[in-house]
């Protein structure tokens, strides 16, 4: 399904209600909807071109009948996000969510967006009384390389990384 107005409002409505993100966030994103998935683009493929997949980044999934966002496009809206966001201060507490625990929260159930001092790092999801990381594996790789390299302060939280990634329901 090409790009709507109903699209586009099912998205803004999401994000507004969900993630608290201002209608503004969106001026200049056109949204596009194929199969099971949206798209955020700020320009439209050449008639002439056909692609499977629009220009531009993947910002929701349908599960159902609900949504789920991409992290990439919670990183890409990252500080306009103002709910159900969890900060994360303590890099033993990130080591532990990217290797799949699940951490104390008293946000709503339902997707977050994960932060690591003030930096938006991806997708969660809350059951409303502990979060878990539903960031790809091998974006959770990249960021555990990070915090165990030594260009980044450990300040005594160092458990050096395993390799071991737990996935929950056969997710990315």
């Amino acid at each position: 399904m090409p790009e709507s107005d109903e699209v586009r409002k099912e998205v803004t409505t999401y994000f507004r209600t969900r993630f608290g993100v201002p209608e503004e966030a969106f001026a200049g994103i056109r949204f596009i909807s194929r199969k099971d998935t949206i798209w955020a683009t700020s320009t439209a493929l050449p008639p002439s071109l056909f692609s499977p997949r629009p220009p531009g980044i993947r910002a929701l999934r349908r599960m159902g009948t609900r949504l789920k966002p991409t992290s990439v496009f919670l990183r890409y809206l990252g500080n306009r996000i103002a709910s159900s966001r969890v900060e994360i201060s303590e890099v033993s507490v990130l080591k532990s969510l990217l290797l799949g625990s699940g951490i104390p929260t008293s946000v709503s159930p339902g997707y977050v967006a994960l932060s690591f001092r003030g930096e938006v790092i991806g997708c969660g999801s809350s059951d409303g009384a502990k979060v878990k990381a539903m960031i790809p594996t091998g974006r959770r790789r990249e960021l555990l390389e990070i915090l165990d390299s030594d260009c980044y302060p450990h300040h005594g939280n160092s458990t050096p990384y395993s390799g071991k990634i737990v996935r929950e329901g056969g997710g990315k």
